[in-house]
């Protein structure tokens, strides 16, 4: 099981290198290292949730199958400051982390 294809951190990278950013963030050096995979990571950050907007001129329900046919755009990702860790899922030694967002 791979950490490094669920992590934020490798998200951003392969954004910034996909968009020829000169810059591409990487706290760790294997968070750039995208021929390799990590089990367990001190730096591990959960992937921020997408906000998506429905496509107008697209009338089928936005959440049926398959969503991903051209009916909903991604208009940003969440920050940090939007959202609270928290975990998710628990199960004897078994934990999941994900996001919470924060009620302002």
């Amino acid at each position: 099981m791979s950490l490094c294809f669920r992590c934020e951190h490798r998200a951003r990278f392969l954004d910034a290198k996909a968009n020829k950013d000169k810059h591409c963030p990487r706290p760790r050096h294997e968070c750039g290292d995208i021929e390799t995979s990590k089990c367990a990571c001190y730096m591990f950050t959960p992937c921020f949730p997408v906000v998506t907007e429905p496509n107008p001129s697209d009338p089928r329900p936005r959440l049926s199958s398959p969503m991903l046919s051209s009916r909903e755009y991604a208009v940003r990702v969440m920050e940090r400051e939007e959202l609270t860790g928290t975990i998710i899922y628990q199960n004897e030694n078994q934990i999941a982390l994900g996001w919470r967002v924060n009620e302002d």
